[in-house]
């Protein structure tokens, strides 16, 4: 299942276009990278050509993203920017999968290009917030 919710999320509403040697091609960020969904994602997304940016939790993870392809991964809880700064060095990004929300959908937003599309499949950061 969590393969085909990846598979369906970027290929029904990404509108990916590859990285060739006449054009550019996009960039994708994905966050929740090593979950089931997103170590996917970037799986399919590298299939597709795109260059990948991930984002997990812990260093370990980082380890598995660069394992599975991604081209830039990173941990966000490294530091309070480290979010912003990856976003920046190695973006802007054309698609954003997000399976966090919150904090990484808002950044993921200011680092986008025009046209940018965003694949909201989950927003983890935001279930267990109490609410009044």
């Amino acid at each position: 299942m969590p393969g085909f919710t990846g598979f369906v999320g970027l290929e029904k509403f990404g509108d990916a276009k590859a990285r060739n040697d006449a054009a550019q091609g996009e960039t994708i960020y994905v966050s929740s990278g090593a979950s089931g969904v997103g170590s996917m994602v970037i799986q399919l997304a590298k299939i597709k050509g795109l260059k990948v940016i991930a984002s997990a939790g812990s260093d370990e993870k980082v380890e598995y993203m660069q394992s599975i392809g991604a081209d830039a991964s990173f941990n966000y809880k490294k530091s309070d920017s480290a979010l912003q700064d990856e976003l920046k060095a190695h973006g802007p990004i054309d698609i954003y999968f997000d399976n966090v929300g919150g904090k990484h959908l808002e950044v993921a937003l200011d680092n986008m290009n025009l046209n940018g599309r965003v694949i909201a499949c989950g927003a983890i950061s935001e279930y267990n917030i109490p609410r009044e």
